[in-house]
C-alpha cells in the first residue's frame, strides 16, 4: 500500500552488517543506482568497535539524512538474525522493504525493476527473494548473470536445513513462484515487517527455512525474480580477503547456535523443548494460522520430523518443470536434440564423430569381456560388493589400450558438455567402461547411485554418483533403447550421441534387451564439487578434475 500524500513510493533498505569495510560502499551504490534515491531510507545495524573499525567509516554516504544506524558494540551482537532485528527497528512505515546483506552491489534503476518484479508476482501478498549475482570488491560484477530459484537438498545430522541457489538457465516470462528463500535478498511490501518480524533468537543455520515457513504460514508466497538485480560479495576463501565473522569473534557461538536448533525444532514441531532460553518470546515469532506447517510441508516436500526432502512434491515439480523450460532453452542449439526429453535429462547427438566411433569400436572388438553384476543391497558399509543377477547381462572391457584418448575424451564431456548444461562443477568422475552388449545384452530398470530395500520399502544410496553419463559408439544393432522408466520415455542411441542425467532414484533408467548385433557404450560417473559423501573416499582409479574451486 502507497502512502497518500506522495507519487513515489518509499523503500526501507534494513543492513545487518558485522564489522564490514563493504556495508559504506553498498549504502553509496544503492544509492547512486536507484531511479529515486531521494525515497530511499537505509537503516543499518552496525555493530563494531569505534578504534578498531574505523576503515568502515572513510565514504560519506550520498543521502545522509536518509540513512539511520543503530549502533552496538561487536561483542554485544548474538548474531545475523539478532542484526536484522535491530535494523527492522529503524523501520518508520515506508511503502517496501528491502532486506540485504552489508556487502551488495545494484543494477541501474534497481527500486523502480523491484517494484515492477513484485507487481507481476501472481499472489496477493509476494515477496520477491533469491541467490543474487556475483561481484568482488570494489565494483568488478559477474558478467551476464541469469536468475536463481532457491531449493534444499538435505538435513542435516543436527536436524536443520540450508537453502541453495540453482541457476534456472534461462530468463522466464514472469516471477517463479517458489518455497524457500535466501535472507541476503529480500524484497516485499512494508506491512511484512509488522506482520512477520525477524526472530532475533535465530542464529544462522537455521535462519532462512524457518523464515520461509513463518512466512508461508501467515500468508505470504515467495518468487524469484525473473532476472538477477543485486550483486554479493561471495567470500573468496583467500585469507587475506575474508570478511570478519561472527563466529570469528565470538568462540562462544556453538552455544547460541545450540539454543537456535533447539527453538527451530520446537516451532516446527520435530521435537517441543522446555528449554527458557529457546523459548523467549516464542508467541512474538512463532508461527502463523493463515496456513499450516503440514501445509507447508505438503507443498515444498520437507517432513521435518522424518527429516526428509520429497521430490515428487508440487514445488520439486515446479523445479522439474523449469529443468524442462531450460532445457528447451538450451535445444535451440542445433547439437542439442530436440524435446519432448524427461526433464533433467541432456542428449548431445553427433558428440564425436563417426571416425571417432569405429575406432572405438574396433578396439572394443579385440578385447575380452568381463561380466558385470550389480549391488550387493547387503554390501558393508564404505565397501561395494558386486554379485551376478540376472537382470544385468551386461560384459565391460578394459579400456587401458585407449586410455589416453577416452580420458581426454570424458575430461571434455565433464567440463565442456555436463558442467554448462546443468550449472555444476565436478569434483572427479568414475574411470570410464566401455560396455558390450550381445544378443540378449540388457540391464533392467535401476538407479545408477541408489538401490531399493525391500524390507524399509526405501532407496537408500550406495554410491557417491551425482550424474550419469552415456557416450554410444554404434547403432548397427536391433531393440537396445534407452528407457527412463520413470517417464515412460525411450530413446534409440545413435553413433556418437552423448546422454547425461541425475543418477538418484528419480532417473530409473532400463537398457532393453539387443536384439541382433552387438551394443557398444562407454559409461561414467560423476560426482559434484562439495556434495555430502557416504564413502571416505572416490572409487578406485577414479579421474580427478584439478584446480576446482568450491563456490
Amino acid at each position: 500500500m502507497l502512502n497518500n500524500n506522495q507519487t513515489t513510493p518509499t523503500i526501507f533498505v534494513q543492513i545487518a552488517s558485522y564489522r564490514d569495510l563493504e556495508c559504506q560502499h553498498t549504502v553509496k551504490n544503492l544509492f547512486e543506482k536507484a531511479t529515486h534515491p531521494e525515497r530511499i531510507v537505509v537503516g543499518i545495524c552496525w555493530q563494531y568497535d569505534s578504534e578498531e573499525d574505523l576503515g568502515c567509516f572513510e565514504v560519506e554516504p550520498p543521502f545522509p539524512r536518509n540513512v539511520r544506524i543503530s549502533e552496538h558494540h561487536w561483542r554485544e551482537s548474538n548474531g545475523v538474525c539478532w542484526a536484522r532485528h535491530q535494523a527492522q527497528k529503524l523501520y518508520s512505515g515506508e511503502d517496501y522493504v528491502l532486506m540485504i546483506d552489508s556487502h551488495m552491489r545494484f543494477v541501474e534503476d534497481w527500486d523502480s525493476l523491484l517494484i515492477k518484479e513484485l507487481a507481476d508476482c501472481d499472489a496477493e501478498k509476494p515477496l520477491i527473494s533469491n541467490h543474487p549475482a556475483s561481484y568482488t570488491p570494489p565494483n568488478n560484477l559477474e558478467t551476464n548473470p541469469m536468475p536463481t530459484i532457491m531449493w534444499v537438498d538435505t538435513f542435516t545430522e543436527r536436524g536443520d536445513v540450508r537453502c541453495k541457489g540453482r541457476f534456472l538457465g534461462f530468463e522466464p516470462d514472469k516471477p517463479v513462484r517458489g518455497a524457500f528463500l535466501a535472507a541476503g535478498f529480500i524484497f516485499s511490501r512494508g506491512d511484512i515487517i509488522k506482520e512477520v518480524p525477524y526472530d532475533p533468537y535465530i542464529y544462522f543455520n537455521e535462519e532462512e527455512v524457518l523464515f520461509a515457513v513463518k512466512l508461508y504460514t501467515h500468508g505470504w508466497d515467495v518468487f524469484s525474480a525473473r532476472r538477477q538485480y543485486l550483486y554479493h560479495y561471495y567470500n573468496s576463501g583467500k585469507p587475506e580477503e575474508k570478511r570478519i565473522t561472527h563466529w570469528d569473534d565470538h568462540k562462544d557461538w556453538g552455544k547460541i547456535q545450540d539454543i537456535s536448533i533447539l527453538r527451530f525444532r520446537h516451532l516446527l514441531n520435530m521435537s517441543p523443548t522446555q528449554d527458557t532460553r529457546a523459548l523467549q518470546d516464542i508467541d512474538t515469532y512463532g508461527i502463523g494460522n493463515q496456513r499450516s506447517i503440514e501445509a507447508f510441508e505438503a507443498y515444498s516436500g520437507l517432513d521435518f520430523k522424518k527429516r526428509t526432502v520429497n521430490s515428487q512434491a508440487p514445488y520439486w515439480l515446479n523445479i522439474q518443470s523449469l529443468d524442462l523450460a531450460q532445457q528447451q532453452e538450451k535445444n535451440k542449439l542445433a547439437s542439442y536434440i530436440a524435446p519432448p526429453l524427461p526433464p533433467g535429462v541432456v542428449v548431445v547427438e553427433n558428440f564425436i564423430s563417426a571416425s571417432m566411433c569405429k575406432v572405438l569400436c574396433d578396439y572394443a572388438d579385440l578385447q575380452v569381456g568381463v561380466k558385470l553384476g550389480v549391488v550387493d543391497p547387503a554390501s558393508p558399509k564404505g565397501k561395494i560388493v558386486s554379485i551376478n543377477s540376472p537382470g544385468r547381462v551386461t560384459d565391460h572391457v578394459s579400456i587401458d589400450g585407449m586410455l589416453g584418448e577416452i580420458l581426454s575424451l570424458f575430461n571434455s564431456i565433464y567440463t565442456g558438455a555436463m558442467e554448462p548444461f546443468f550449472n555444476v562443477k565436478f569434483e572427479w568422475y568414475e574411470r570410464p567402461q566401455i560396455l558390450k552388449y550381445s544378443p540378449g545384452g540388457k540391464y533392467n530398470q535401476h538407479a545408477d547411485a541408489d538401490h531399493w530395500v525391500p524390507e524399509t520399502q526405501n532407496w537408500v544410496r550406495s554410491h557417491d554418483r551425482d550424474f550419469s553419463v552415456l557416450l554410444y559408439l554404434n547403432d548397427e544393432y536391433e531393440g537396445g533403447e534407452l528407457e527412463f522408466t520413470s517417464f515412460n520415455y525411450k530413446i534409440k542411441p545413435k553413433a556418437g550421441m552423448l546422454i547425461g542425467f541425475p543418477s538418484d532414484h528419480r532417473y530409473l533408467h532400463a537398457a532393453l534387451p539387443t536384439l541382433s548385433g552387438t551394443r557398444y557404450v562407454i559409461v561414467s560417473w560423476g560426482a559434484i564439487l562439495g556434495k555430502q559423501r557416504i564413502h571416505e573416499n572416490a572409487p578406485y582409479a577414479s579421474i580427478i578434475l584439478q584446480n576446482r574451486d568450491t563456490l
